[in-house]
């Protein structure tokens, strides 16, 4: 895997990233009956020990949810809030963590569809797991799986806001190693870039 990203092939996984995260934003604004912004996507080739401090500090407490990526490429996606903010983001639906779930459900199905479409890629993901626990613990375990592989990750970060709500959040892909080379090369092969 190359030690960095080219600055075209990073130029075509941010869209690609973007396409993702605006289904997942337009998911998500549906079920708020509000506007949902999102920021343009960092998307890096970063070495596993560093997606940490990338992410904030390991003693926040966050609310999140986890879901493998299964299908032609292998993963995590991540979505991430405040911890008072957690049981606010689905709305009046329901309460706690099913709720949460429930909406992780939603907007990680909306972005891997449009990104699986977009790289002809089949990616389906599991039932989600939703906690509420501090974050470097939760990033501890899914990076020592990803990082049983090999060093290096593919990292996707992508944060949105509720517009009258101001509720920010995070989705965090992490692919696996070896998913991160059917990745780029799939963009590759998507601009016939050689």
């Amino acid at each position: 895997m190359p030690e960095r990203l080219s600055s075209w092939l990073a130029d075509i996984l941010r869209e690609v990233m973007n396409i993702g995260g605006a289904h997942a934003a337009t998911a998500l604004a549906t079920l708020r009956k509000e506007r949902v912004t999102i920021d343009v996507p960092k998307v890096e080739l970063r070495r596993i020990e560093d997606v940490p401090a990338a992410l904030g500090h390991a003693g926040d407490v966050r609310a999140m949810t986890l879901h493998r990526i299964q299908g032609d490429v292998t993963g995590i996606v991540m979505f991430s809030f405040d911890e008072q903010d957690g049981s606010a983001i689905s709305g009046q639906q329901k309460d706690g963590l099913d709720a949460l779930a429930e909406t992780g459900n939603i907007l990680a199905g909306a972005c891997l569809k449009a990104i699986g479409n977009f790289l002809d890629l089949r990616m389906q993901h599991t039932e989600p797991r939703a906690i509420t626990d501090y974050a470097g613990a939760v990033l501890n375990a899914v990076l020592a799986d990803i990082g049983q592989h090999a060093d290096d990750t593919l990292f996707t970060r992508i944060s949105f806001r509720m517009e009258t709500s101001r509720i920010p959040g995070q989705m965090v892909i992490l692919f696996d190693p070896d998913s991160s080379q059917n990745i780029l090369h799939a963009a590759q092969l998507k601009t016939s870039h050689p």
